[in-house]
């Protein structure tokens, strides 16, 4: 239970650091990579207490191609 506590708290820690950074992208753009990646690590977290390793690495592997895939396309359907 305590590295979830240490992770919500470097996450919080996190979040103003990157949104004070300069950065290419927009803040809400960098706020949502944030929560992504909160998302993505906790999700892990959580799979790694029912599945096997490489299982929950394969999970978590997919959902990042396939939101990155959605992104890619909204940021192409947006460019146009």
């Amino acid at each position: 239970m305590v590295p979830i506590f240490m992770a919500l708290i470097g996450i919080l820690i996190l979040i103003p650091i990157l949104l004070l950074l300069p950065s290419v992208f927009n803040k809400l753009t960098t706020f949502l990579h944030i929560i992504l990646s909160a998302f993505y690590f906790y999700l892990a977290l959580f799979l790694l207490e029912v599945v096997h390793w490489a299982i929950a690495g394969a999970i978590v592997l997919l959902l990042v191609i396939l939101t990155a895939t959605l992104f890619a396309q909204r940021s192409r359907s947006i460019e146009v």
